[in-house]
C-alpha cells in the first residue's frame, strides 16, 4: 500500500491510500485542513503524518489504519512536520521549529520523550533513518547551499555527503542501506534523482526527471522508487524511474501530489 497528499488548493490538501500499482485511490479525512508527509510505521499498520487540523499549528498526528484511531502525537504552537519512524518503530525523527530553528528531534512512537537532536542557526529538515538504526540523513544548508547530511542518533556526529552549486534535498535509505537516493537540481536547475552511498562517494544521476515533487520512497525490496512528477497543466503522476512512464496507476486528473511513501 502506498500513501501520498494531494493539494486542494486555498491551504488546504489531503492524504490518500492506494494500492501499490495505484488502483483505490481515496482520501482519508476531507476535512479541510492542511496534510502532508505520510510515513509509514514498520509493519505498515501505523501512519504518521503532519497536519494543521488542531490548534491552526502544524503538528504530528499517529492513524492506526486497522482501526482508524487518531493520536496526536506533538502539542507545540509551532511547525513540526516530515516524521521518519525508526526501523523497529519505537521512534520518530522529525523536523521541529519550536527552539526557534528548523532542526531534527526525535521521540517516542507515542509522542513521549521529545529530544532535539541537531542545534544550528541553519535549516536541518527531511530526516530519514538508515536501516540499521544508526544515523539519519537529512538535509541542511549549514554549509551555505542544501546538502545531504547524515548524523548518528547517539553521538550526534555529522558527515556532509553531497557537495556542490545545486540544491540536493529529500534523502532516502534504500531498504539494505547500501546506497541513498535523493533529488538535486545540480545538473541543469531541474529536480532529478540522484543516488550516493552512505561515505558521500560516487554520486551518481538516477533518473532525469525534471519536475519531481517532493518526496521520495524506496519499494520494500529496493528494486523501485516511487516519486511525484508533475505534468502539464498541474496535475501529477506516482511514478517508478526504472520502469516506462508513467507506472502506479497513472493519477491524472487529480491535483499535484506528493510526498510518497510505501508502506514495508
Amino acid at each position: 500500500m502506498i500513501a501520498f497528499i494531494v493539494q486542494l488548493g486555498r491551504g488546504m490538501s489531503d492524504l490518500y491510500l492506494a494500492d501499490a500499482d495505484g488502483a483505490s485511490a481515496h482520501p482519508l479525512f476531507d476535512d479541510g485542513s492542511w496534510y502532508d508527509a505520510p510515513a509509514w510505521a514498520p509493519g505498515g499498520g501505523r501512519l504518521a503524518f503532519a497536519t494543521n487540523r488542531a490548534q491552526n499549528w502544524h503538528n504530528l498526528w499517529m492513524l492506526d489504519v486497522a482501526t482508524a484511531i487518531e493520536t496526536q502525537l506533538t502539542f507545540v504552537d509551532d511547525w513540526n512536520g516530515l516524521p521518519a519512524w525508526s526501523p523497529d518503530g519505537g521512534r520518530i525523527a522529525f523536523t521541529s521549529h519550536r527552539a526557534g530553528n528548523y532542526d531534527l528531534w526525535i521521540m517516542a512512537a507515542d509522542g513521549s520523550e521529545p529530544r532535539q537532536l541537531t542545534d544550528t542557526p541553519a535549516n536541518d529538515y527531511g530526516a530519514n533513518w538508515s536501516p540499521d538504526g544508526r544515523r539519519i540523513a537529512f538535509t541542511s544548508n549549514r554549509s551555505g547551499n542544501d546538502d545531504i547530511w547524515t548524523v548518528d542518533v547517539q553521538t550526534g556526529e555529522l558527515r556532509r555527503l553531497t557537495t556542490g552549486a545545486g540544491k540536493d534535498f529529500c534523502p532516502a535509505w534504500s531498504p539494505v542501506g547500501d546506497r541513498i537516493a535523493y533529488l538535486s537540481a545540480r545538473e541543469d536547475g531541474f529536480w532529478d534523482i540522484w543516488l550516493i552511498d552512505p561515505h558521500g562517494t560516487r554520486p551518481w544521476l538516477l533518473a532525469e526527471t525534471r519536475n519531481c515533487e517532493y518526496g521520495l520512497a524506496w519499494s520494500p525490496d529496493g528494486a523501485a522508487l516511487l516519486v511525484a512528477i508533475s505534468e502539464p497543466g498541474g496535475h501529477s503522476d506516482l511514478c517508478m524511474p526504472d520502469l516506462p512512464w508513467p507506472v502506479a496507476g497513472r493519477l491524472t486528473g487529480r491535483p499535484r501530489l506528493g510526498y510518497p511513501a510505501w508502506a514495508r
